[in-house]
């Protein structure tokens, strides 16, 4: 179910046209199935703060089963030049989501960050972080703000 803050992005979208939406089975970084979301109510559920949204898509295949939890992600917009990093390297507080970067003298530096759109394991980064910036990808757990670190170039893809 969408949040009750992305409603009114939802909103923009389908009045420029259907939306579409994938569909991600337990497990999968990439979608199974493809379909259209053609329902939104018009309430929020206060204990949750989400809003019922209802989808349509082709079951040919007959992977998807009555009652199975599935994630579903909506086509909203699209954001040309987005700063991604893969949605693992991401930390959770009661102050919102922050990334771990290499700081000053290599010690860490967290920040909190603004999330936008996710594509596969990938979100966008719409505040927080700079091109440039090194991000923390691994070890997440072993680590914490002002820790040493010794970071290591990411290979080339051959």
């Amino acid at each position: 179910n969408p949040s009750e803050t992305d409603l009114t992005e939802i909103e923009q979208a389908r009045a420029n046209g259907p939306i579409e939406v994938d569909v991600l089975l337990p497990g999968q970084t990439e979608a199974s199935q493809k379909g259209e979301l053609t329902f939104i109510d018009n309430s929020v559920d206060r204990s949750t703060g989400t809003i019922t949204a209802r989808a349509t898509i082709g079951n040919g295949k007959f992977t998807l089963l009555p009652g199975q939890y599935v994630r579903v992600r909506l086509h909203v917009r699209e954001q040309a030049d987005a700063l991604m990093v893969p949605q693992t390297a991401l930390g959770s507080s009661q102050l919102g989501k922050y990334l771990y970067v290499v700081g000053k003298g290599n010690t860490v530096d967290q920040r909190l960050v603004s999330l936008g759109p996710t594509s596969g394991d990938q979100v966008a980064i719409l505040s927080g972080v700079a091109e440039g910036d090194q991000v923390i990808t691994g070890n997440l757990q072993k680590i914490g703000p002002g820790a040493p670190v010794s970071p290591i170039p990411e290979k080339p893809a051959t």
